[in-house]
């Protein structure tokens, strides 16, 4: 008969495989579908002609696009020509294939528009919603998809096939376009990006959109007149293209109920040469190494879940033996579960002690040193390869909040949870400055009530 013990590691190795975070690699077939172009139709003197063009992306089967504001804004069009229509193409430019598009919802304080298309049966993309603080990073690949008008001196079959270029991330910041816009979260990359470009996706290695390709710097060029001759000089800006990241749409979808497609797994593309099988020796190795510790172990059913903690713990500290991993997690009470009955740390700290949707019992524990030795702070979430304390109700998201060391005490950030995090019953905007949290402070995550003490 197979003992418990070998469905205790067989359970380890599951874990593993769960909590190991998505590879993949771009695949342009796969989005390209997903991808619109946007005509914008003008009469003057009674006859319509497109005056302009813009990119796109299919967010759900009910036909809604999102693109930029500027390029379905009617306004500043010269005098005496009129809007006609806003249509996509779907297949070609013949009448029937011209399909007509409504304006749902536009904003020029952050240049994003929602459009909904007639009969439009493309596959939706798959959003990320993990938070600027996040993902992408600075080094990893992006992939721009869209329709600059540049490429349409191809001829005439260029006018609906996509332009793909491809880049890597040169940093995040926080900025705008136009002195009327709002700052939000912005993606330098150097995928390159031209007019007709705007409003299409920015998608990462795992073909999921991270940003909204929208606005390219400005080259100054200087003018110097010599009799009739004008000669201009200066350096094109090039290898600068900037895309608003995506959790700008992310908020504006949330807000409005529209539902869409969404991944919070952070993207880790495979390795050029890299074997799946990797993944395959590096479960039966865990699973061994666990079924060693074990079978030394006089109480295996509480031990299994501290040994499945503590490795995960390992596993994000990228260095440092097991060993020298498991004495900092007692020291310091990283990897207990919330709600397990841990034991406090040997270092003082704070506690979020409290009670679930259900009325159990929930206790995070922690450590001054454990925070110290956190680089970003801790997140507080119920899934154990994206947060460091876990609280495995159903209400709380996979990374609800990020827990930072803040002027000798502590603060809290909210990450774009889907239930959001409140402090005495105020509700915390997402990505904001860290809120201080006091002693004796009510904290809410989802439908967790929690209570801060000093320990």
């Amino acid at each position: 008969m197979i003992s418990g013990r070998f469905w205790a590691g067989l359970a380890l190795l599951l874990v593993l495989c769960v909590a190991a975070p998505a590879s993949a690699k771009f695949e342009i077939k796969k989005v390209d579908p997903s991808v619109v172009r946007i005509f914008i139709l003008a009469t003057r003197d009674g006859k319509t002609a497109p005056i302009g063009s813009g990119s796109g992306f299919v967010i759900n089967d009910e036909g809604i696009v999102a693109t930029n504001n500027h390029v379905v804004d009617p306004r500043g069009l010269p005098k005496g020509v009129k809007l006609a229509a806003i249509v996509v193409p779907d297949g070609g430019f013949e009448e029937n294939q011209l399909r007509r598009a409504q304006v749902l919802w536009a904003s020029p304080e952050v240049d994003l528009a929602l459009i909904k298309v007639e009969g439009l049966k493309r596959p939706p993309v798959v959003i990320s919603t993990l938070g600027p603080d996040i993902a992408p990073e600075q080094g990893d690949d992006v992939y721009a998809v869209g329709f600059p008008g540049a490429a349409d001196a191809g001829g005439t079959s260029g006018l609906i096939k996509s332009t793909l270029t491809s880049g890597v991330v040169g940093k995040l910041l926080i900025g705008r376009a136009d002195p009327k816009e709002k700052d939000r979260p912005i993606i330098q990359h150097n995928a390159a990006v031209n007019p007709g470009n705007s409003g299409g996706p920015l998608f990462d290695e795992c073909n999921e959109v991270v940003g909204i390709n929208t606005f390219v710097p400005s080259s100054q060029m200087e003018i110097v007149k010599e009799g009739e001759r004008v000669t201009a000089s200066g350096a094109a800006i090039s290898g600068i293209y900037f895309s608003p990241h995506i959790s700008t749409l992310v908020d504006v979808l949330k807000s409005k109920n529209i539902k869409f497609t969404g991944s919070d797994q952070k993207c880790a593309a495979a390795a050029p040469g890299q074997s799946p099988m990797i993944y395959v020796y590096i479960g039966i190795a865990a699973l061994l190494a666990a079924t060693s510790m074990i079978l030394a172990l006089r109480r295996p059913r509480e031990r299994v879940v501290q040994v499945v903690e503590t490795y995960s713990q390992m596993l994000r500290r990228k260095g440092g033996s097991a060993a020298a991993a498991a004495r900092r997690d007692s020291a310091t009470g990283a990897g207990q579960p919330a709600g397990a009955g841990a034991t406090a740390p040997l270092d003082a700290g704070w506690v979020l002690s409290g009670f679930d949707a259900e009325g159990r019992t929930v206790r995070v524990v922690i450590g001054d040193t454990q925070l110290a030795r956190a680089q970003k702070g801790l997140v507080i979430g119920r899934q154990r390869s994206l947060a460091e304390l876990l609280l495995t109700d159903g209400s709380v998201s996979r990374r609800h909040a990020r827990i930072v060391p803040l002027d000798g005490g502590i603060g809290i950030i909210d990450l774009n949870s889907s239930n959001g995090t409140m402090i005495d019953g105020r509700r915390l905007p997402p990505y904001a400055d860290p809120v201080p949290l006091r002693a004796g402070d009510s904290l809410t995550l989802g439908d967790v009530r929690l209570k801060l003490s000093r320990s």
